[in-house]
């Protein structure tokens, strides 16, 4: 097969993107400009068996609301590019900040592994994180990764070419808020819809 695979890696600031991308694609990221604006745009092309697959470093963020000109890149590269999947880089040590985005990337509904990365640190402190339970919870495969160590990037980089070349099965699971909530983006959606029926939106 030539046709390239395209991969979003996309994570919080500081959550070891570059350095995974680095040591899957054994090579320096190339370094460009994202389209009309001074943000740095990385990438990196690796062949790997018979696929050729491109990351594409995203700006380190936190959450995908377009207020920063970072979020917007984002956003805007994950919705309208549509990568095959997206490695979504989180760090280990610090979960509860890191998570946030990667509920929002789920609900993208583009296919997704999760790289814990900075595991041993998070070892170091004592923490005792279940990769398959956790992965089972969020619906998708989760990786723990020492991306300034190669650890665990043989195996990233195999289920990564597994989960873009074969979107069809890796579509992450819908996320359940919990009964309160759902019930509340339910009656949402339905308001939206009647409001929108009656050609009337919202000033």
């Amino acid at each position: 097969m030539s046709e390239t695979l395209v991969v979003a890696v996309a994570g919080n600031p500081n959550c070891g993107k570059s350095t995974l991308i680095n040591g899957m694609a054994g090579t320096r990221l190339h370094t460009g400009n994202w389209p009309g604006v001074t943000v740095e745009k990385k990438s990196a092309i690796l062949d790997y068996e018979d696929r050729k697959v491109e990351f594409v470093d995203l700006p380190g963020i936190y959450g995908l609301s377009p207020y920063t000109q970072e979020e917007i890149i984002a956003r805007d590269y994950l919705i309208y590019e549509k990568p095959d999947a997206i490695i979504n880089v989180v760090d280990a040590t610090n979960l509860e900040r890191n998570l946030y985005l990667t509920f929002q990337l789920i609900e993208l509904g583009i296919p997704m592994i999760i790289a814990l990365n900075i595991y041993d640190e998070a070892e170091k402190k004592g923490y005792e994180i279940d990769a398959k339970a956790m992965g089972n919870m969020l619906g998708v495969t989760v990786i723990p990764t020492v991306a300034t160590k190669k650890m665990g990037l043989e195996n990233l980089l195999k289920t990564v070419i597994d989960v873009a070349g074969n979107p069809e099965l890796h579509y992450p699971k819908p996320l359940n808020y919990g009964e309160d909530i759902e019930s509340a983006i339910k009656n949402l959606a339905e308001q939206i819809n009647k409001t929108a029926l009656n050609g009337k939106y919202p000033a």
